[in-house]
């Protein structure tokens, strides 16, 4: 009741029997004629004041009635919404929010049975979740309404509460079993969460008739069981989400691994206990165990990067497993962000790649093998339609000369000298082969030192000057190259030489080492006759393609700039990565 109902009444209670004395009072002595004997006026101004007063009283203590009912009524109603709102915060198990929900309504509005139905966004349908109550069969004759179909097709659709008290004749409730039953009272409201409808709720009752009081109150924990529904159904998402996640991490082949800001273990998959040894118990908590101890220093280097926000991407790196032996891997590492965007730990992926790296350095060798064997066939093919047969030449000329020297020395002069002149370019020939067989790998060398001799030796055989320039800069980041990176970069220019010497018919020659930003560059370049790329890469030359398979294996980038009569520039950019990070 409020506050200014009291007041009337409070006031009320003084100011109307004091204006009904009074009133009495004044009709007992001024109009009652004077002849009335005195007993009489007393007994009458008793009898009516006491009228008086118990029609006041009646009305009073009436009004009082109705208000403590009504604050009986709203103190069930706080204490139902209350119990409700303790179950659907105690639990984010949908079927235990809405069972313990419908109990709790049963319990206030003292029906018979209740059920919610849930909105199925997709289909556009409300599907029956959950009945308690009396006869569950006869409800659930229909489980399934379309949005705007039967009540709770029509309350959902609408969004607006429906309150029943003939229930059998109302052509709207369809589930004619129920009717059947006798069941007369039905209230149906909303399950709202903010401004959407998840879903309805309804009673019914065969004897109890539902108020619009109870429809209020219905509404009320409607709006309650709606927000728990959100919120139940949000949370089994995620939940599906994260044991999807959980399934793709576990069933990966891949080690993929969790650490704290320190670097101390967090989680550990089934992937990296196969890799590395250590059980899920054992490595939680542990500082980092598969980085082998000469390593660790810059592994910790790596978590402070990372802290500022980097991420690594597929760096090859030594690792360790429980019984010491060292694998080889790919590791991929990235922060890990929380809910506020602040970087609480960080993620490592990691690959075991021995097997491959095996296998590459099998393949490498088979290939240098067959390189050599190929290179020896095609020398032994070179020297018979070239040097042989230009030797042959020269000797039948010479034998011509024999018989020809008594009868005709003029052309025996004219022959000698031609002689002469083939001799001069085989050995300018043999010289190449010679070249094209020496150097072919820098045993020990530096990358630098390797071109030097390689560009003298060619200025001494051929007698074409071929220069090497590199900075500082480019010598130092030589060598923080691996032996078979620099091999093979020693190799691609001697390819490259090597082609200039048979094809270019270039004057000069220069071989140039540059580095920046983590990149280095080899270029070879001539002033030479060039030629057309795409023609080179259909042809049947082994230089190009012997240059593209070792870029392919160094992971470098391949340029090729050339056209016909412009010279050619061959270039190979190189990714710098640490030694300890190549095995």
């Amino acid at each position: 009741m409020d506050s200014s109902r009291f007041r009337f009444l409070r006031w009320a209670g003084v100011v109307a029997p004091a204006a009904f004395i009074a009133l009495i009072t004044y009709v007992a002595y001024f109009h009652l004629p004077g002849f009335v004997p005195a007993e009489i006026v007393f007994t009458l101004i008793v009898g009516v004041t006491t009228f008086g007063a118990f029609l006041f009283s009646t009305f009073i203590f009436s009004q009082i009635e109705k208000r403590e009912r009504e604050i009986l009524r709203r103190s069930r109603e706080l204490a139902a919404l209350h119990a409700v709102s303790e179950v659907v915060s105690g639990s984010l198990e949908l079927d235990e929010i809405l069972t313990r929900s419908l109990e709790k309504v049963l319990e206030v509005t003292g029906t018979e049975a209740a059920e919610v139905f849930l909105l199925d966004e997709a289909a556009k349908a409300l599907i029956l979740a959950v009945h308690r109550g009396a006869f569950p069969e006869a409800f659930q004759e229909v489980a399934r309404f379309p949005l705007g179909e039967g009540l709770p097709g029509r309350v959902a659709a609408s969004g607006q509460a429906v309150l029943l008290h003939n229930l059998t004749s109302d052509p709207r409730f369809i589930r004619q079993k129920v009717k059947m039953l006798g069941f007369q009272s039905y209230a149906c409201v909303p399950l709202r969460a903010k401004d959407r409808v998840v879903g309805v709720m309804d009673v019914a009752d065969r004897r109890t008739r539902l108020t619009t009081d109870d429809l209020r109150l219905l509404t009320a924990i409607g709006n309650q069981v709606g927000i728990a529904v959100e919120s139940a159904q949000l949370y089994a998402r995620v939940q599906q989400t994260a044991n999807y996640l959980n399934a793709l991490i576990e069933s990966s082949g891949d080690a993929m691994i969790t650490v704290d800001l320190d670097g101390r273990i967090t989680s550990w998959n089934r992937g990296a206990e196969e890799i590395y040894g250590w059980s899920k118990e054992e490595a939680i908590g542990q500082l980092i165990p598969m980085v082998p101890a000469d390593q660790q220093e810059a592994a910790l280097a790596m978590l402070t990067q990372m802290r500022t926000g980097e991420t690594f991407r597929n760096l090859e790196v030594v690792r360790q497993r429980k019984d010491g032996q060292s694998l080889e891997a790919i590791v991929t590492a990235s922060p890990l962000r929380d809910a506020a965007g602040q970087i609480a730990g960080f993620l490592g992926t990691s690959k075991d790649i021995s097997e491959l790296k095996r296998l590459q350095r099998v393949l490498l060798a088979q290939g240098q093998s067959l390189a050599i064997l190929e290179e020896r066939e095609r020398i032994g093919m070179d020297l018979h339609d070239g040097v042989i047969q230009s030797l042959y030449s020269v000797g039948l000329r010479l034998e011509s000369c024999l018989a020809l020297v008594s009868s005709a020395p003029e052309e025996v002069t004219r022959r000698l000298e031609r002689a002469t002149d083939d001799v001069t370019s085989i050995i300018k020939q043999i010289r190449d082969y010679v070249f094209d067989l020496r150097a072919h790998h820098l045993h020990g060398r530096r990358l630098t030192e390797g071109l030097d001799e390689l560009a003298l030796e060619l200025r001494t055989n051929t007698m074409m000057p071929v220069e090497v320039i590199a900075d500082d800069a480019a010598r130092g980041a030589s060598e923080r190259l691996s032996e078979a990176q620099a091999t093979n970069l020693f190799l691609v220019a001697r390819e490259a030489l090597t082609n200039i010497l048979k094809h270019a018919r270039a004057s000069a020659a220069a071989v140039r080492l540059s580095a920046s930003d983590g990149i280095l560059c080899l270029t070879v370049k001539d002033d030479g006759i060039g030629f057309d790329p795409e023609v080179a890469r259909l042809g049947e030359g082994d230089g190009l393609r012997n240059i593209a398979e070792r870029a392919k294996l160094l992971g470098a980038r391949l340029n090729v700039n050339s056209q016909p009569g412009s010279g050619t520039e061959i270039g190979l950019e190189i990714p710098l990565v640490d030694k300890a990070h190549h095995g």
